[in-house]
């Protein structure tokens, strides 16, 4: 039923929808808890001491940005750590003995 006093411009209104997300393909899911690591711990994670993380690492344009958590203290995110570690080169093996 309309109203009154606006015929022209009144409108029925739609019924409303069940809203369903939109499916994602190819993606990983964020996990529960995002860890954020350490100068230190990086360097533990990777096996080098801390004076080779900063001469080396720091000014690697590949190597993940740390995340700002509040001014003056950074965390690097375990999981970008992880993928920038796992997209190196791999080393063949060498072989004992041969010259």
């Amino acid at each position: 039923m309309r109203p009154a006093t606006a015929p022209s411009t009144y409108r029925e209104p739609i019924p409303a929808r069940e809203w369903t997300p939109a499916p994602v393909v190819g993606h990983r899911s964020l996990p529960q808890k995002i860890e954020g690591l350490t100068n230190r711990q990086v360097c533990e994670m990777l096996g080098i001491a801390e004076a080779s993380f900063y001469r080396h690492f720091r000014n690697d344009p590949t190597f993940p940005l740390p995340v700002e958590v509040r001014p003056g203290i950074n965390r690097y995110l375990s999981d970008e750590v992880t993928l920038w570690l796992r997209s190196r080169p791999r080393v063949q093996p060498q072989s004992v003995g041969s010259e």
